[in-house]
């Protein structure tokens, strides 16, 4: 029978020791991910993208989950209800780590694709299960960025939810950056809602320009749908959004300065 998240958690051993198991597990997940990813290339050659699916997902959400567990951290997530059970959405982030994709695919929609900047995907693992879950986007290329787009539009229309950073960036002070020209533009396109998720204390695990994780309490909260046919542009929404996702991140910064 597996242990819980929470029973994992309570057994958590100190932190450095936690900082050497971690290298060691996660160097034994990158050699296991040869494997997987390999296998998964040849089911979706051979049997499709459902089959394909089906196989993978389940191996990059324990993953996601496992780099939080192995630090002896449990997410809290506020209002998960607000995430449809079904259907296609937007869900749009701030980014302040790359524990932000863990989050995101581990614990809040884990069967969502993700949109990830290219350089992503030089990271060993990482940037393999991405790879399987998503597309990486190179502003440098209209073309290959046009391409991407036109992939995440199609997911969207089939019913799949889908997941960006908008900022473009991961903070490098933990402040919401101004949000990426057209990053909206996919919930317009694909009529589907808009997810807004703030996320604090990402920056405090794996700050930006880090390679060592460090214990840290992350918090989420999933705010209201917005959808984009009640605002007249993608300029007067991505205000509106910036607006409600950096006050909603003050509040929780005030709740942690608090307690």
């Amino acid at each position: 029978m597996r242990k819980t998240i929470d029973e994992k958690i309570s057994h958590a051993p100190p932190l450095f020791i936690q900082r050497l198991w971690m290298g060691f597990l996660f160097s034994g997940y990158v050699v296991y991910s040869f494997f997987v990813f390999s296998k998964a290339e040849r089911i979706k050659k051979t049997k499709g993208k459902r089959e394909w699916q089906q196989y993978v997902r389940p191996k990059v959400r324990r993953f996601c989950q496992r780099c939080f567990v192995w630090l002896g951290m449990k997410p809290q997530i506020r209002h998960m209800e607000r995430l449809p059970d079904t259907g296609a959405y937007l869900l749009i982030a701030n980014h302040q780590s790359f524990f932000d994709v863990s989050l995101v695919l581990g614990f809040l929609s884990p069967n969502a694709f993700l949109m990830a900047k290219k350089e992503f995907s030089k990271l060993p693992f990482f940037g393999r299960a991405v790879s399987q879950v998503g597309y990486f986007i190179d502003r440098k290329d209209p073309k290959q960025a046009i391409a991407s787009l036109r992939k995440a539009i199609e997911h969207l229309k089939e019913g799949t939810p889908f997941a960006l950073f908008p900022e473009g960036t991961r903070s490098v002070d933990g402040k919401m950056g101004p949000f990426q020209k057209n990053s909206l533009k996919l919930a317009y396109i694909a009529k589907v809602p808009i997810i807004p998720v703030v996320i604090e204390g990402t920056q405090y695990v794996m700050p930006k320009g880090s390679f060592f994780a460090l214990r840290a309490q992350v918090k989420a909260e999933v705010l209201e749908a917005v959808h984009p046919e009640d605002h007249p542009d993608e300029e007067q929404l991505s205000r509106f959004l910036h607006s409600e996702m950096q006050a909603k991140k003050k509040e929780m910064e005030n709740e942690k300065s608090n307690h």
